[in-house]
């Protein structure tokens, strides 16, 4: 049966993303300023404030999201990734800069199909290049970067049902006549290939 989340039809959602175990729906709520959680069970939700308007991305286990968040610290404007628990609404930030980095630009955090770690994209905060492929254990620990082609454009990425490939947008930002094209990165070998060029926002089938 199709019911409405809300009974107020003035209330605004979008990007709705539902938990792997099917009992939680997150979506962006510009009146809240920040994303909504909803529990199908028992009717319960909280507002996690955010400030990116990006969508919520769930844990395997759909015990948490991940989310991209802007962040003010030292005089620096930080775009951060946090895990969010779902019941609590209790945020632990994942962002770790390291001692040569002066401010991060982290988004796109996607779990991997097994829950331990997190990929996402990352540049230096102001910097102007392109962001990379970077993963982390899920705790935040253990950053390490995939691709460091700053004149390329990453993002939209997306974990391989098997957890062996990333599938993600990539754009040559010093080819003015460049289009947006398909890639792939074998995690085991570290090799990609593109498979669809002028392409984008590619999704793995299950």
């Amino acid at each position: 049966d199709t019911v409405p989340v809300f009974s107020d039809e003035q209330l605004l959602g979008y990007s709705a993303t539902i938990s792997p175990d099917g009992n939680w729906v997150a979506f962006l709520s510009p009146v809240s300023q920040g994303i909504q959680l909803y529990n199908f069970d028992d009717a319960s939700g909280t507002i996690i404030r955010n400030q990116m308007g990006m969508a919520a991305q769930w844990s395997p286990d759909s015990a948490e999201i991940a989310v991209s968040d802007v962040v003010f610290t030292d005089e620096i404007w930080n775009t951060l990734i946090s895990g969010v628990n779902a019941r609590t609404a209790e945020a632990t930030v994942l962002s770790q800069p390291g001692p040569e980095d002066e401010g991060l630009e982290d988004a796109n955090p996607v779990f991997s199909p097994d829950g331990q770690r997190l990929a996402f994209t990352r540049k230096q905060a102001g910097a102007v290049t392109g962001r990379q492929i970077w993963t982390m254990n899920r705790d935040g620990t253990n950053a390490q970067p995939l691709t460091t082609e700053d004149g390329v454009h990453h993002g939209l990425l997306a974990y391989s049902p098997d957890g062996q490939a990333l599938v993600y947008q990539r754009f040559n930002l010093k080819d003015l006549n460049s289009q947006t094209g398909v890639w792939v990165l074998d995690l085991r070998t570290g090799e990609t290939h593109e498979i669809a060029p002028e392409a984008a926002q590619p999704a793995w089938l299950p």
